[in-house]
């Protein structure tokens, strides 16, 4: 161990230094209440369901960073201005304005998978496409694992740009049913199928 390290913490300043800050391509599954997907620190990083990506918008849309996926990094990007619209009028493009646009929310099972509009993730708690966090532990769960840094707001996770994905079964009070734990579990495990180009790491709760 290099002299001033220490030696019962992540080391995560020392893997910054050296360039190592995550992939985009790196999934993380949050088994928790939800992300709180608009979040500043957050939004960039929230995953985006490839297979759920409206055909007609998966030929047009820029892979901006050439990492090979589509990501909310892309379509915050000069090249996709004319597929995506601030509905939420927050000054950037978060998934509630996927979820609010129905170019994206098409109301159609894009990747045949049993879940309408999932692109974000699902809510297994209430049974709907909006994993959003009525509770707050999930999104912080969600900081400490992939809120951006470097960009001079809140916190910095210990991966700046993997992506967090919301398998949602705590509801705002805290409660779910080990049923749908075991559903978003799944969805979990299906996803990561589904995207053998991705690295699906650890479920958290």
């Amino acid at each position: 161990m290099p002299p001033g390290v220490n030696p019962y913490g992540s080391q995560a300043g020392e893997a910054w230094a050296a360039g190592h800050t995550g992939s985009s391509k790196v999934v993380i599954g949050v088994v928790d209440s939800g992300i709180n997907y608009s979040h500043p620190d957050l939004y960039l990083n929230v995953w985006l369901n490839p297979g759920e990506i409206p055909i007609a918008l998966r030929s047009v849309l820029a892979d901006v960073d050439s990492d090979g996926i589509i990501t909310f990094r892309d379509l915050n990007g000069a090249a996709n201005p004319a597929y995506v619209t601030d509905i939420n009028a927050n000054g950037y493009i978060d998934a509630k304005d996927l979820l609010k646009d129905p170019r994206w929310a098409n109301k159609v099972d894009d990747d045949a998978n049993g879940y309408k509009d999932d692109l974000i993730g699902w809510d297994f708690a209430n049974n709907d496409n909006d994993p959003y966090d009525d509770n707050g532990h999930g999104t912080h769960v969600s900081g400490t694992i992939a809120a951006m840094g470097g960009n001079g707001t809140g916190v910095a996770g210990v991966t700046w740009s993997t992506q967090v994905m919301a398998p949602k079964f705590l509801n705002a009070g805290g409660s779910g049913t080990t049923a749908s734990a075991i559903k978003a579990i799944d969805y979990y495990t299906a996803a990561k199928a589904a995207s053998p180009n991705m690295d699906f790491g650890a479920l958290n709760n």
